[in-house]
């Protein structure tokens, strides 16, 4: 009979593949609002690796991804590959559609030409700094107002509108 002997207690961990929980979801924005894809994922040690048409996009290694001030050169396709030391697994792609903001200029409710000035209404998406310009003859542009839009509607009163016998009016967004 030779006896036993107990060994010392051993861990044993176990690594598997990482899984997405949640996928980054498609946008449709206008150009220059900001862009947001993130995803979920479960496993341990995870790194993350956005690409952008299937080109890995520089230093972002994180589950989400912000592109501020979006152009139409950010419309595309964007994935994420979650990877530890089990495997990697891509995401399904997310797809930015990034449309000109359509700005609607309208004479405001009870608009005109009041003693105050000329006021109108500026509907445009919220976020988007746009300016206004005035001209008295469509060749030559001023700005007199650059603004951030905090809501889609926006009012805006030109006070020096009396002092011209006519005036245009030109909003820009940027």
């Amino acid at each position: 009979n030779w006896g036993s002997v107990t060994s010392a207690v051993a861990t044993l961990t176990l690594i598997v593949p990482p899984t997405i929980t949640s996928q980054p979801q498609s946008q449709m924005l206008a150009a220059g609002q900001s862009a947001s894809f993130s995803v979920g994922a479960s496993g341990v040690e995870t790194s993350y690796q956005w690409s952008f048409n299937s080109t890995a996009v520089s230093d972002a290694t994180n589950a989400s991804l912000t592109l501020t001030h979006i152009q139409t050169t950010n419309a595309g396709s964007y994935t994420v590959v979650v990877t530890n030391m089990a495997g990697s697994i891509t995401s399904a792609v997310a797809t930015l559609t990034v449309t000109n903001p359509v700005v609607i200029l309208s004479p405001a409710s009870g608009g005109g030409l009041p003693p105050n000035g000329f006021t109108f209404q500026l509907s445009l998406p919220t976020g988007l700094t746009y300016v206004i310009l005035v001209s008295t003859d469509f060749q030559v542009w001023t700005p007199i107002a650059t603004n951030l839009a905090t809501s889609g509607s926006v009012i805006f009163t030109d006070t020096a509108a009396a002092d011209y016998p006519t005036r245009f009016y030109r909003a820009m967004v940027r």
